[in-house]
């Protein structure tokens, strides 16, 4: 019986127990990650690169049009009407720009719909 006691005790015991802490690791980082407590220094790590990788230059074929203040002074109230972004895409089509993107959401219909 005492062979038997230390045969578990230096062979069984010892290779199931070596996955318990291994586990608990996984288990502790599965419940970070799923309750969010991993998330404020993922982002504090993340910021952290972008600052240390330093600004990154525009390429020169992209161009960013943006309304602005003196935009809705000199052509009316937001949102403008189609008519207007249609000239912006008449004009950016002769000056054959291969991609346009509007980030804008077109929710109530114009007159012209």
């Amino acid at each position: 019986m005492n062979q038997l006691f230390q045969w578990l005790r230096f062979t069984v015991w010892p290779s199931r127990w070596r996955w318990l802490p291994g586990s608990i690791a996984v288990l502790v980082v599965l419940g970070s990650i799923e309750f969010g407590i991993l998330q404020p220094s993922e982002y504090m790590a993340y910021n952290t690169f972008i600052r240390l990788r330093g600004k990154q230059r525009w390429h020169d074929d992209i161009v960013v049009i943006e309304i602005d203040e003196k935009t809705l002074n000199g052509l009316g109230q937001f949102p403008l009407s189609r008519d207007k972004h249609a000239q912006v895409l008449d004009f950016l089509r002769k000056a054959e720009s291969s991609i346009v993107v509007f980030n804008l959401v077109f929710s109530e219909p114009s007159p012209n719909d």
